[in-house]
């Protein structure tokens, strides 16, 4: 019965997390991921919310093919594909608890930057390049990068289409290395794939009901509001 309710719940996040991605277009795993870890676990929720973005990612891109930037394209590829793999060794290595900490006070800080710091700060190649690394290791650590990759995309990016369009492609690749990981590491099971498979209707809905919210709500309270759940997301992790 409790397992059950866990399932339910989950799914509940799902739908919700895939709403707010739809109207904020950032956001979706990171929020999902903190409760979908106290749910279910942290390698079901890793392995469920990859498959998810995997999906995702598959439908963006084929939609807005015409206006990905390759060469930002490669170089996003490069640097968050190699430091990925670093972060995958580490999650093998590094104590659960002392991830998990790290993980909240992340999640913290990206909360306090997004609700107190509205100014734009000029950033240089070096830090961006640094920035990507650090958004591959979180990646392959808890598939919540992409907090870090909208740092640098943003900077990059000026046109919307080009964002979302760039970004897509980029989690193909990265969500179907973690998705061969995940397979030899025996995290899919019979009763995940059940779960993912009755996971796409709350994704469906979600990004639906996202997109009829869009033009409908005060984009800068809701950006205020998906920070504070970052921010008691992160409370969450860690207490």
């Amino acid at each position: 019965m409790i397992s059950l309710m866990k399932d339910i719940l989950f799914l509940l996040v799902i739908f919700g997390t895939n709403t707010i991605n739809t109207i904020t277009g950032f956001a979706g795993t990171l929020l999902a991921m903190p409760a979908s870890i106290l749910l279910i676990g942290i390698d079901e929720a890793k392995t469920i919310l990859n498959i998810i973005t995997l999906m995702t990612g598959v439908i963006m891109a084929f939609q807005n093919r015409q206006w990905i930037n390759r060469k930002e394209f490669i170089r996003i590829i490069i640097f968050m594909f190699t430091s990925m793999i670093l972060g995958i060794k580490l999650y093998e290595i590094l104590p659960l608890k002392l991830m998990l900490t790290g993980y909240g006070v992340l999640i913290l800080c990206i909360s306090l930057k997004g609700l107190f710091i509205k100014k734009k700060f000029k950033v240089y190649n070096l830090f961006m390049s640094l920035i990507l690394i650090a958004a591959g290791i979180i990646h392959g650590i808890f598939l919540s990068g992409g907090s870090l990759l909208v740092v640098y995309a943003s900077s990059k990016f000026n046109d919307k289409k080009e964002f979302r369009a760039t970004l897509a492609p980029v989690w193909i690749i990265l969500s179907s290395f973690m998705l061969v990981d995940h397979m030899n590491k025996g995290f899919i099971t019979k009763n995940m794939i059940i779960l993912f498979v009755i996971s796409i209707i709350p994704v469906i809905f979600g990004t639906v009901w996202g997109n009829y919210l869009h033009d409908k709500i005060d984009q800068s309270l809701f950006m205020k509001f998906t920070y504070s759940l970052l921010g008691i997301s992160g409370l969450l992790i860690l207490f």
